[in-house]
């Protein structure tokens, strides 16, 4: 467990001594460069560094499905759609000019100017308008907008700050009728809400004056100049228009949130200050900047801002609120109501681990240096179990309290609104409440961010007569929404977030405690329309002792969609260099692993340029990972299954946690949707079908351990997936383009080569400790970090023996739970998957390769089947491949090798041409059937759409309003990386097993011609070249040196040359080397 949790460090580990002599040393990792420099100089040694902890000698590359004539026949198939790559390229080599096709997604709003259904009393609602503090201060915060560029506002909760400002600044005159006030919400349900709320006050339908623009709805028109959008709406404008053209004035509300696309705005819009600022003359419409919150850091905000102001300080407004009085209570005290015992709730033990703390603090000198990160190793290594505190819900007392209040209180109509970390405990508390006695004077409602959005909204509606409203909340309800019926709150105290480690590049998802400013928001939604009650279930001493706020969203999330945005609009500029001047900047480690993770998948170059798929991919609305799968689904003809799985992935898992005594049921449901297809994925596939030929069943759904309300959202945002790529350029010039695009839905071979190819590099190898065929395989990210499946993947119930020749996984998420890295939605792929879609890939003759590289004898682990090498016959007709370097090496036929590589060349340049021409139908289809075959499920006929678009029932009335309109569309502009490095080896050094004339010629490309074809489609597969060429001919060196360092390398002196290696490294490289506690390890491995 120690090593492990040490290459979640990026640290080499090695363990040597026995007993209480047992140490551990650990060596701190550089960067790729770095690594590779290592290898090179360690093969010149004749050893080799192990770049995986797999088994890393030569495999059998297994291709039982394609006997010796398929391979030829395919051969034959390839070398047309060879030819026409390499005629492309010759091409732009000649004629290197040409026209970058922009891409862009624009949501269309309402055609015509909505009208009211109703009247409104205006009278009552100018009434109210003017009774609101934020109102009364109009004049001073018009006058302040009007004399500066930017504001802050200080606003306590319920001044109504969120709903006048916006409307005040509009309706004073000082901006033109026809420019924009644009006010940001970080969520969905905040800027919907308000939206429609102000448009009552105006005595206006929503989509009049004042309108809404959230992701895939858009309910604006020609008239809407009061605009309310999510942050992510307002960057994604700011790709096309980084000038706002037409927008006055900007209004970022509820920044105390510090939530990852609040504070990347925040960044922007300064610099737009400081732009219009030094040069007028560009900038026209002089952008105005409004900040506000209701619980604010001002002294940091006052500082980020200043000197962008035109050289006057920043004007402060600080707005009291309208609450009315909020009885405030703690953990104690709900337990003294309800009669039950502090045993019985654990947060009553955080008073004990509080003291805890306190004593280790005061006995503990502060450490530094190599001394803190073995504290931070040990602390991870032995504490880890203690740190989800999501477990301190306490599900007893929340339905008793409830209960309680329930009956003492004088009316029906005092709602309560319970916050709660997440869906599970939503979940949990909602069929608590359904089961118990009173459940027939309750009307239950749950608000979560995955919900619909008009399941959203019914928490604003009344309540049936006689019932009393529950509302289950996350944090969604914290700001910017009013429930004007609620006078109950009941605070668990917890949050869910994403914690993220950028030494380990590994994130948790887990419940943390909240923050003051979080407690009082929470107990603000008691007091809004009289007086309430707010019970906070923590000890009052845990409470008074909590941050006052968390800690920025940015600082620890991963940035990889921060960067894509950040590219698409500061394109000159480098990441590290703009996220520098965030409020908080992030750790440099996170920006690194950020731009290698976009660079990996083909959105940026080597340079940090972004391609034509980083363009595109930055104007979707989606996780880049996601969108690329959508459009490499529709070239291949399997979107409506991969728009299925996407969907799945967006949202959170359908499968509910079975209780204890269900766990047996729900494995066997499990793999019976799985059926042998080995996929998290598939089973989503199965899942979400039946559900929709049972009519979208509850009761199939609950008997699958299913969510129903999971499973809706999941349509809605399919459909929203599949309307994306219908209504894009790539669908023109196709004849029934959602057929067309799903033609081949049920060819899983297809659809896992997409979803292998859109989510590389978040791959996995397979490992095995022994030949027993019931072992559990081990898993290995790519990265090199030893993972295990998550508790609710089908992947986790199989064996080795079922895992046959599929000895990889590829997955979409990996997250650190209780001490252990845990992969999330995965399928097993074989070898000639991952061949076809690696990013490096080098072959080279069998009889070419140095021994060092064909054996791995001290590895632990071992490979399916053993090759021996000297046992295949007739050498000189295989070849080896190699994959990312030489992570893993395979032995196949010149024949199989050759189709291989010239499908993969082939794949990645006709996914580029999709790109440039912007059409999905560039992609041939006869290369879709070869793929097919290659991968083991030939395509035997086309297949119709399990669920068309247009036939789609029980669909959300925003699917309805979507209007997507796209000048243009790109496919894949392909990936580039590390392996661009100059080797000195020549091509000649280098040969390429293929069709001479074509590989000649693209062989002799010189580097200024390479580059015009690069600008053109993207770094190429063709021309993807990687550092394990130079590693050969090191080792190759070392094999043919003298016959003297051959005898003292075989007398025993190639540990101690290594030895000497590490140590003359240690001089530069930072070393650790501590003794292990067997008796701590033994303490936790009992635990």
């Amino acid at each position: 467990m120690v090593h492990r949790i040490a290459m979640s460090f990026n640290l080499d580990h090695k363990s040597s001594g026995e007993g209480a002599s047992r140490a551990l040393k650990l060596t701190k990792i550089g960067g790729r460069v770095d690594a590779l420099k290592r290898q090179q100089d360690a093969a010149e040694g004749g050893v080799r560094v192990k770049t995986i902890d797999g088994y890393q000698g030569a495999q059998k590359l297994e291709h039982d499905h394609l006997s010796e004539s398929d391979i030829l026949s395919l051969e034959d198939k390839l070398k047309p759609h060879k030819r026409r790559m390499a005629a492309a390229i010759k091409a732009v080599v000649n004629e290197p000019a040409w026209e970058r096709k922009c891409f862009r997604v624009v949501q269309g709003g309402l055609s015509v100017v909505p009208k009211l259904s109703r009247p409104v009393d205006c009278a009552r609602l100018n009434q109210f308008r003017m009774s609101l503090p934020a109102y009364r201060h109009g004049p001073q915060i018009i006058q302040s907008v009007q004399e500066n560029s930017v504001v802050i506002v200080c606003g306590d909760t319920g001044c109504g700050k969120t709903t006048q400002i916006p409307q005040l600044l509009y309706d004073a005159g000082i901006f033109d009728k026809h420019h924009d006030v644009i006010c940001t919400q970080p969520r969905r349900i905040s800027a919907l809400s308000v939206a429609q709320r102000v448009a009552t006050e105006r005595g206006e339908a929503c989509g009049d004056s004042c309108g809404y623009v959230i992701r895939f709805e858009n309910m604006t028109s020609a008239n809407s100049h009061i605009i309310y959008q999510t942050t992510g709406i307002l960057l994604r404008r700011l790709h096309s228009e980084p000038d706002l053209r037409g927008v006055a004035c900007v209004v970022v509300d509820e920044v105390h949130e510090r939530d990852v696309e609040t504070d990347f705005c925040l960044l922007l819009l300064r610099d737009r200050l400081r732009a219009q600022q030094e040069h007028p003359e560009r900038y026209p419409l002089q952008l105005k900047l409004v900040v506000m919150s209701a619980t604010v850091q001002v002294d940091a905000l006052v500082s980020y801002f200043s000197g962008y102001n035109s050289g006057r300080d920043i004007p402060l407004i600080t707005i009291p609120g309208t609450l009315f009085p909020v009885r405030e209570f703690f953990l104690e005290d709900a337990l003294r109501k309800v009669g039950a015992s502090a045993s019985a709730v654990p947060a009553m033990r955080l008073l004990s681990n509080q003291k805890r703390e306190a004593e280790r603090s005061a006995d503990t000198p502060e450490a530094e240096g190599n001394a803190a990160l073995y504290e931070q190793l040990k602390s991870v290594v032995f504490d880890t179990f203690d740190r989800d505190v999501e477990g301190l819900v306490p599900y007893d007392l929340v339905c008793d309290l409830i209960k309680k209040i329930h009956d003492e209180s004088r009316s029906h109509v005092e709602s309560i609104l319970v916050f709660l970390p997440g869906w599970a405990a939503i979940s949990c508390i909602a069929n608590r409440l359904k089961r118990s006695q009173f459940a027939r004077e309750l009307s239950i409602l749950m608000l979560h961010s995955s919900l619909t959005t008009a399941e959203q909204q019914r928490v604003f509606e009344r309540p049936p007569k006689h019932y009393r409203k529950i509302v289950l909340a996350t944090s969604i309800a914290e700001t910017s929404i009013t429930i004007d019926d609620i006078v109950y709150v009941i605070d668990c105290g917890l949050v869910k977030g994403t914690s993220y480690d950028p030494m380990g590049n590994t994130s948790a998802l887990k419940a943390t405690l909240i923050g003051k400013a979080n407690g009082v928001q929470r107990r603000g939604r008691a007091g809004r329309c009289q007086a309430g009650v707010c019970y906070h279930l923590l000890p009052k001493a845990v409470y008074d002792d909590l941050p006052g706020f968390l800690p920025p969203e940015i600082v620890r999330s991963p940035l990889e969609e921060v960067c894509l945005q950040l590219k698409a609009i500061e394109s000159n500029q480098k990441c590290a260099q703009v996220l520098s001047r965030a409020m908080s900047a992030p750790p440099t480690e996170a920006i690194e692993h950020a731009v290698q993770f976009l660079t990996d998948m083909g959105a940026f170059t080597v340079e940090e340029k972004m391609t034509n798929l980083g363009r595109a991919l930055a104007a979707l609305p989606t996780h880049p990972l996601l969108g690329k799968m959508l459009f490499t689904a529709a070239c291949f003809g399997v979107l409506d299954t991969v728009a299925t799985i996407a969907a799945g992935l967006s949202v959170k898992t359908p499968f509910i946690r079975p209780q204890a005594f269900e766990k047996s049921s729900a494995k066997e449901n499990l793999l019976r949707m799985d059926n042998n297809a080995l996929s998290d994925h598939f089973c989503v596939v199965t899942l979400f079908t039946e559900w929709i030929r049972s009519g979208r069943s509850l009761h199939y759904a609950t008997s699958h351990f299913a969510d129903n309300t999971t499973l809706r959202s999941l349509e809605r945002t399919k459909q929203q997936f599949i309307r994306l790529v219908l209504q894009s350029s790539f669908a023109k010039g196709i004849v029934s383009p959602e057929a067309h695009f799903s033609r081949y839905a049920s060819n899983r071979g297809l659809v896992r080569l997409v979803l292998l190819w859109s989510l590389y590099p978040r791959l996995a190898t397979i490992e095995y400790r022994a030949n027993r065929g019931g072992q559990n395989p081990q898993v290995f990210c790519w990265d090199n970090k030893a993972a295990v499946f998550s508790m609710n993947s089908v992947l986790g119930f199989y064996r080795r023996r079922d895992f046959g020749a599929n000895s990889f996984i590829v997955y979409y998420d990996r997250m650190n739970l209780e001490a252990m890295l845990s992969v999330f939605d995965a399928t097993a792929v074989s070898p000639i998957d991952v061949v076809l879609c690696l990013r490096q890939l080098t072959v080279r003759p069998l009889l070419d390769v140095p021994a060092l590289f064909l054996e791995d004898t001290e590895s632990k682990l071992a490979p399916p089947a053993y090759l021996d090498v000297n046992s295949v016959p007739n050498k000189e007709n295989y070849a080896a491949m190699f994959f990312d370097g030489d992570k893993k090496l395979y032995v196949a036929p010149k024949k199989l090798a050759d189709v291989l590589q010239t499908a993969r060349d082939c794949l990645d340049f006709f996914l580029a041409t999709c790109i440039k021409s912007v059409r999905a139908n560039k992609f041939p289809d006869s290369l879709v059937h070869a793929l097919a075959q290659i991968v083991g499920y030939p395509i035997t006929g086309c297949d119709r759409p399990a669920t068309g678009v247009a036939s789609a029932t029980h669909m959300d009335p925003a699917i309805q309003q979507i209007q997507l309109a796209s000048a243009h569309l790109p496919g894949f502009a392909r990936r580039q990386g590390q392996g661009d490095m100059d080797s000195g080896v020549s091509d000649d050094e280098a040969p390429i097993i293929g069709d001479e004339d074509d590989d000649t010629y693209l062989g002799r490309l010189t580097a200024e011609q390479k580059a015009s074809v690069t600008a053109a489609y993207g770094d190429l597969a063709v021309f993807r070249y990687d550092g394990v060429t130079e590693l050969l001919h090191a080792a190759k060196r070392a094999e043919d040196s003298s016959a003297l360092q051959e005898e003292k390398m075989e007398g025993g002196e190639v540990n101690a040359a290594g030895d000497d290696e590490e140590d003359e490294e240690d001089e530069d490289e930072e070393i650790i080397v501590a003794n292990l506690n067997l008796a701590e390890m033994q303490v936790l491995q009992n635990v």
